[in-house]
């Protein structure tokens, strides 16, 4: 007699980041070996993605976390170092999007700064922005979906057929200067009524220059990101 067995989905995860050249810092190296060591108790398999194009390696990701069947893409910039068990608990959270915002800490005045969505006065947990660098992110794979009619799309010819590919992560500019792609990114992510998570929780160390941990824009104390790292003095 014929029997069925059903087994248990295995969460699959595309870890993108992109980089001058394949030398990535001991720091992000131990942080990607620890995630991966604490994903295999968790049963969620990675599949790594290096690119030298940081322009365009979001957008490979995005094709090749769909092709593969990933359940979400993270990006994570290579100077950036995370406890491997943050990394875990946000992937298995159902959030859709959640990420740890790093510009506000080193780029320069002109850049934007994470701008968060009415904060409550209850900071357990998680909050939503309305606008997020994509340093440090989680993307589920339906986002994609949701968000095709908010993006850009290019014209691909083959064989005398054009075909519409969708650009999820592009440069533009308007009346207000130029937009990145984590601006436009989180425009078309807004429209599709997706929320960005932040989890007041979770902490990077960014090794730029000096090492510096990260804080949640202007609107949250640094002193509710207090977990992970030793403060350096």
């Amino acid at each position: 007699m014929a029997r069925l067995f059903y087994l248990e989905h295995k969460m699959k995860v595309l870890l993108a980041t992109s980089s001058p050249t394949p030398q990535l810092s001991s720091f992000f190296a131990k942080s990607m070996a620890e995630t991966y060591a604490a994903g295999a108790k968790e049963d969620i398999e990675f599949i790594f993605l290096w690119s030298p194009d940081e322009f365009s390696f979001r957008n490979e990701a995005a094709e090749l976390a769909i092709n593969n069947d990933c359940d979400s893409v993270v990006f994570i910039k290579p100077h950036l170092q995370w406890v491997a068990e943050d990394l875990i608990s946000i992937l298995k959270n159902d959030s859709l999007i959640e990420g740890v915002p790093t510009k506000n800490l080193y780029s320069p005045q002109q850049y934007y700064k994470v701008i968060l969505n009415e904060i409550k006065e209850d900071l357990e947990g998680s909050v939503n922005a309305k606008i997020i660098d994509l340093d440090f992110i989680k993307i589920k794979k339906e986002v994609f979906t949701r968000i095709y009619d908010f993006v850009i799309k290019a014209n691909l010819v083959k064989e005398d057929i054009v075909e519409q590919i969708p650009l999820y992560f592009y440069s533009s500019a308007d009346e207000n200067g130029p937009m990145t792609q984590d601006i436009n990114f989180c425009r078309a992510v807004e429209k599709a009524e997706i929320p960005i998570e932040i989890n007041v929780n979770v902490a990077v160390f960014e090794h730029v220059w000096t090492p510096r941990k990260t804080f949640i824009g202007e609107d949250l104390r640094k002193d509710f990101v207090s977990k992970g790292f030793k403060e350096h003095g």
